[in-house]
């Protein structure tokens, strides 16, 4: 199982998604379970985004910008 926690998205978590070579080897782990975990209310931190804006962004970093499969 690999579970993506709550942080400062910008600060802590999409550079860590951008780390070359993190995407693919998460995408290459099938028997992973993968798991987003977030904020439903606007975090204090990043107050523009909700939910869904940091659900797009983070699968936008996991897929190197374009839709994978």
């Amino acid at each position: 199982m690999i579970v993506y926690g709550p942080g400062t998205q910008h600060s802590s978590l999409l550079p860590s998604y951008l780390t070359a070579g993190i995407a693919e080897a998460i995408a290459s782990n099938r028997a992973a379970d993968k798991i987003f975990i977030g904020n439903i209310v606007r975090d204090l931190d990043i107050q523009e985004d909700d939910i869904n804006d940091l659900a797009r962004k983070f699968m936008h970093a996991m897929t190197r910008k374009e839709p994978r499969m």
